[in-house]
């Protein structure tokens, strides 16, 4: 009999378990001086701690905001937030505490839940760096596990839960105290959360959360002022801001229908490095449901804390900070012409501060300021409060004492053609330039996909040419909107270096383009020529990163947009872009190793992936998410470029009545960007390139057959398992060329693959051995399940499209690398009708060690065997009533295997076969039919 033992069980004994490993540690701990890893006969490379730790000396708090979704068929997107704290105990292990709240949506119901959680951190960053000591990095990469206890809300109805989750995070250094992080989670929580029930009692969670945090700096890092002002003006500014503003209460759904704005003009001054005092004028409208727009003007004084500077030292070269802002204020309120009050107000907020130069400075100001019950006449917040919550942003300008001299600029070095040249990608939004678009924004806004090519002549000048796929809406009826593409060309003036001088790793850099473009929309055939203005803001995340937000104004002639909105003879569309800027540097040999510096030659790689492709107008539909396989071999011929060829094949998942499968035969061209960037090294944890390449193929489907090329781009993330195994995640944009397809939606397919690569290193010397290995002889035989095409389309239950395939042989090496093999081999398949099929094969071929081809070294010793075989084969397909047909076919397949003893091996292997048509009783329009399969083996070596 067998018990499902409930959730909220299952997680106590689990967190009991656990607590007790860590109690077990703990103690062992105390019976030993320092860390037990310290006496271990292998001292671990880079186990590190930190010198007279004291409880919270490494405390870090950060907050943040995202999404979350349950179930994995049909989930439901809701919102949520958090806060976080929590300490470093060591370099590489830390714990921290978390609070979070929001909504789940589960099947129609929304809950409301709020919940408590501990989690484990594990700093991946830190754990790669050599030796005991431990230097933090701009962008770092963390591991998290832990446990949570939520509480939830619906239709009156509270319930309690436990649940577990997983995660990375991925954490971008703003300054040595504060941080941009972005957190993927997986998780699982009982059915009490989303009060919903199913009948294992829990449901998967997956959630993605943005927020930032500020963290105790390392030792050593904070600096004391080196000097005080030296003028009376020095430290004076003056600001202008403005933003959205709100009239708060205990009903957040009705904050909308107070909205409006607010705008600031401001004159201050800095006395010190840590104190200021500010003057303000303030204009106020807040939108009333029931009408009598509240108007409001009045004065502001603020005092303001540089908190950066008061906990951290003063560092004149810090990019981004956090001011503390407090202040009152006295204003007048108007509703209509017979209702004015002078109303007092306090309030308080912070202030983000990112440097545009050494004088400029992007504030970002959220605050929250209470009134007397007059200033909103109609309508309460809180008591006898009216309380208005805004987020203003703009410029502000510091005088800086002109004595305060800067250093020279930097060399800019010449180098080949692709030095100072980069490639970026965003995504972002845009709306027509039009009076409702300004009133409705939202309404209008839709999005946009941008990509360019670009290069640095000299520090100043530069050019780029870029292309934007993208959708405007050109009135409020959500169908009234055009698709259209842009090519564009751009001239590009850097501001930042014109004024200031190079600097190599200037943080932040302010520039802007100049271009025209030609643009094609929906529903007209014809270009539009247009012109196109923008202005960027990049932030050097490192050498080789950097992340870029760019607004842009497109103009273009009356006609481009069908109806008469604009009144200047111009259709005007502003856009903003966001994304990665990837800077393809020189590679210097003092950046890092070149091949050869390790006895390398070669490096090569036999590649094995999967994952899920699907056409881009079906992202949306989770069925039509269709399996991709893929095998590969790579190798590199220099530090930072490659060749790869690829056999890859994907089965498309019925959507309606159509399904059809694809294999194809692809090149592709790859560069290390990470070596491109620092130089190469084979140790490297974590490396990106990208690729782009053509493939040759076959549709097979709906009854007939078609030519399948392809042209497709992507990039590729690696992480070093050990010396001889990567782990690769690859993204992939493919444009489909078959005739199969007929829309341009359809062409486009992205995939996603998840792989391993398996080292293959050839070095001096190494020459193939021509005598055969001491035990030359193979006896082979395995069991496994596969799929046959024409079977496949007829049975319609996807458990009975696998049929059971058996296999024996014999093979014989001739050298270290080459043989020649004999098998039979039979599959049993479920066809339509009484009676099942079997397809007997006999195969004779070619067999290959592919380890020993390429490294020219002999195998019998490792443990690892990789044997490719390809032959033709004779096929005999009996079936009860149908007669006996024979038709000729090749077969392929590789063996990975796994050598358990000197004579024994045991074996995975995928095969493909490809038969002649007269196998079966009808012929099809196909030119043959095609199985695939896999099997597990041994083989027997004597």
């Amino acid at each position: 009999m067998i018990v499902i033992m409930p959730m909220t069980r299952m997680i106590k004994k689990t967190t009991a378990a656990c607590m007790a490993l860590l109690a077990m540690g703990t103690a062992a701990q105390a019976q030993v001086p320092g860390s037990a890893l310290n006496y271990m006969l292998q001292k671990p490379r880079v186990t590190k701690y930190y010198k007279d730790k004291h409880f919270m000396d490494h405390l870090f708090v950060d907050a943040g905001g995202g999404i979350n979704a349950m179930n994995l068929r049909d989930p439901e997107i809701a919102g949520q937030g958090e806060l976080h704290i929590g300490d470093w105990l060591t370099p590489e292990h830390g714990l921290r505490l978390s609070l979070n709240g929001g909504l789940y949506r589960t099947y129609g119901v929304k809950s409301k839940f709020a919940g408590i959680g501990l989690d484990y951190l594990l700093n991946i960053t830190a754990l790669s760096q050599r030796g005991t000591s431990y230097t933090p990095r701009h962008f770092e990469l963390y591991g998290l596990a832990g446990v949570d206890y939520t509480y939830s809300r619906h239709e009156g109805e509270s319930r309690r839960g436990l649940g577990v989750h997983v995660g990375v995070r991925g954490q971008a250094a703003l300054s040595p105290y504060t941080y941009l992080y972005i957190e993927p989670r997986l998780g699982i929580s009982s059915d009490q959360v989303s009060q919903v029930e199913s009948w294992h009692g829990y449901r998967p969670v997956a959630s993605a959360s943005v927020g930032l945090g500020y963290r105790l700096p390392e030792a050593g890092i904070r600096r004391r002022p080196t000097g005080e002002p030296t003028g009376w003006a020095d430290g004076l500014f003056v600001s202008l801001m403005g933003g959205p503003a709100a009239l708060l209460n205990s009903q957040p759904q009705t904050w909308g229908d107070q909205a409006g704005a607010r705008f600031m003009g401001s004159i201050g001054k800095w006395m010190g490095h840590t104190n200021g005092v500010r003057l303000s004028v303030l204009g106020t409208y807040l939108n009333q449901p029931w009408g009598h727009r509240v108007k409001a003007v009045g004065g502001q004084v603020d005092y303001l804390v540089n908190l950066h500077n008061a906990f951290g030292g003063y560092d004149p070269d810090r990019w981004f900070w956090l001011n503390g802002v407090v202040g009152a204020s006295y204003s007048y309120s108007s509703t209509y012409p017979d209702y004015r009050h002078g109303v007092p107000g306090v309030g308080a907020g912070l202030q983000a501060n990112v440097r545009l130069s050494r004088d400029i400075d992007l504030v970002i100001e959220p605050r929250v300021d209470a009134y007397g019950q007059h200033y909103v006449p109609l309508a309460n917040s809180i008591s006898q409060h009216d309380v208005v919550g805004s987020v203003l942003a703009g410029l502000v300008y510091t005088y800086h004492d002109r004595r305060a001299q800067r250093g020279p600029a930097d060399p800019f070095e010449r180098r080949p053609w692709y030095g100072h040249t980069f490639v970026e990608m965003g995504l972002g939004a845009n709306v027509p330039v039009i009076f409702p678009a300004a009133r409705h924004t939202f309404t209008y806004l839709r999005p946009s996909a941008y990509m360019a090519v670009g290069k640095w002549f000299t520090p100043v000048h530069g050019a780029r040419l870029w292309g934007l796929l993208a959708q405007t809406q050109f009135e409020r009826n959500d169908k009234n909107r055009y698709k259209h593409a842009e090519m564009g060309a751009d001239y590009l003036f850097n501001f930042t270096n014109a004024f200031y001088g190079y600097r190599a790793d200037r943080f932040f850099t302010f520039s802007g383009a100049l271009g025209a473009n030609l643009s094609r929309r929906s529903e007209r055939t014809a270009l539009f020529l247009g012109l196109d203005a923008s202005l960027r803001g990049s932030m050097r995340l490192s050498r080789m990163v950097s992340l870029f937000i760019e607004p842009r104004l497109q103009g273009y002639n009356d006609d481009y947009l069908p109806t008469q909105l604009s009144s200047t003879g111009i259709d005007l569309i502003a856009s903003v872009n966001a994304g990665l800027q990837f800077n393809l540097n020189y590679l210097e040999r003092t950046n890092g190793r070149g091949l050869g510096d390790d006895g390398e030659d070669y490096r090569s790689f036999i590649s094995v992936g999967g994952g899920l492709t699907n056409h881009v107008n079906m992202l949306r539909t989770g069925r039509a998410y269709s399996p991709v396989g893929r095998i590969g071999y790579t190798h590199w011929y220099s530090p930072t470029t490659a060749w790869r060829a690829n056999l890859q094949g994907f089965f498309q998942r019925s959507v309606g009545r159509s399904r059809h499968a694809q294999a194809s035969l692809s090149a592709d061209w790859l560069t290390d960007l990470t070596a491109l960037n620092y130089g190469y090294d084979p140790d490297r944890t974590l490396s990106v390139s990208a690729f782009g390449g053509v493939g040759l193929g076959a549709d097979i489907g709906d009854g007939r057959t078609t030519f399948a090329p392809d042209i497709h781009a992507g990039s590729q993330l690696g992480i070093r398992l050990s010396d001889a195994v990567r782990l690769n995640l690859e993204p992939q944009l493919s444009y489909q060329l078959s005739s199969r397809w007929t829309s341009q939606t359809e062409r486009v397919m992205p995939q996603f693959l998840v792989g391993l690569d398996y080292s293959l290193q050839r070095h001096h010397g190494a020459k193939h051995n021509a005598s055969a290995p001491a035990k030359r002889h193979v006896v082979m035989a395995g069991v496994g399940t596969g799929v046959y095409s024409a079977s496949f389309s007829e049975v319609s239950k996807r458990s009975e499209k696998f049929g059971i395939l058996e296999q024996v042989g014999y093979g014989q090496w001739l050298s270290h690398a080459n043989g020649a093999y004999a098998r039979l081999s039979n599959i049993t398949l479920k066809r339509r009708g009484s009676g099942n099929q079997n397809i007997t094969s006999l195969q004779a071929g070619y067999m290959m060690n592919v380890k020993s081809a390429i490294t020219g070294e002999s195998t019998e010793d490792q443990t690892f065997q990789l044997t490719a075989l390809a032959g033709a084969s004779l096929n005999m397909a009996s079936r009860p009533g149908h007669g006996t047909h024979i038709a000729p076919g090749l077969q392929a397949s590789l063996q990975a295997g796994v050598r358990v003893s000197p004579q024994v091996e045991v074996y995975v292997e995928p095969a493909v076969s490809l038969l002649g048509k007269n196998v079966e009783q009808r012929h099809r329009s196909y030119p043959g039919e095609g199985q695939l399969g896999v099997s597990v083996g041994t083989k027997f070596n004597f």
